[in-house]
């Protein structure tokens, strides 16, 4: 009997560990969708190809995700972005490539790609400089990535190389900012667009006035180097 008792319990505990998915990421059929985002080149506006997909992810820590994978490949450069976004329960709702048309600003240069983006107060600017010779490249490439990167996924880690510039020092520009205390979630300020500047790239932002603002990252820092003004100041209201 007792012998019983110990096979019923070796089975059965080799029966959970079979159960227990092994780490890995696979996609999900039938839920891939291509679209064109606009990008901003050194030759002028252009677009560049994104792809999303579900994915299911299964973690080391044994824990199950369903997210969503994003590339974006910029076929004059070959630059590429990969992002990941998960959820414990269900695939993550909002689309990626929304975010394009409304809020964030795509570049390209010689050097890498770039997202901006507008989090009032903040201009946040992700970059990369991975590479591909197609998108189907860099979907294969970056599948290959999270199979051997599942625990930076799970905690959500950042792997480019991502810098968060403070526009409240916009109260520095003479006139470009009302006069009246600001209420609290954000400047009286909208982003606009951006352009390559040399080996700089000026953001477009309006306030009572518009101005173009150099950034830059010398020695590996960003930071801004000056503002033109482009229009003359608006009536305040």
């Amino acid at each position: 009997m007792r012998s019983k008792l110990v096979l019923g319990f070796v089975i059965a505990a080799a029966a959970a560990t079979a159960a227990a998915a092994a780490p890995g990421i696979r996609q999900v059929m039938g839920s891939t969708s291509d679209r064109a985002v606009p990008v901003t080149t050194a030759l002028g506006e252009s677009y560049a190809s994104a792809r999303e997909m579900r994915v299911d992810l299964d973690f080391p820590s044994g824990k199950s995700g369903k997210g969503t994978l994003f590339i974006i490949f910029e076929p004059s450069t070959g630059y590429f972005f990969r992002i990941f976004r998960w959820d414990g329960s269900d695939y993550p709702p909002a689309s990626q490539s929304g975010d394009f048309v409304a809020g964030s600003w795509l570049g390209a240069s010689t050097e890498r790609l770039l997202i901006f983006t507008n989090g009032n107060p903040w201009l946040v600017i992700h970059e990369s400089s991975e590479k591909a010779a197609s998108l189907s490249e860099a979907e294969a490439s970056s599948l290959k990535w999270a199979a051997g990167h599942l625990a930076e996924i799970e905690a959500r880690k950042n792997e480019y190389r991502t810098a968060s510039m403070d526009l409240r020092f916009l109260h520095d520009l003479p006139g470009f900012l009302p006069d009246e205390p600001q209420a609290a979630g954000g400047l009286p300020i909208k982003v606009i667009g951006i352009a390559p500047a040399d080996k700089r790239w000026e953001v477009t932002i309006q306030g009572r006035w518009t101005a173009k603002v150099r950034v830059d990252d010398n020695y590996g820092v960003w930071g801004f180097s000056g503002y033109t003004r482009i229009d003359e100041p608006q009536e305040k209201k």
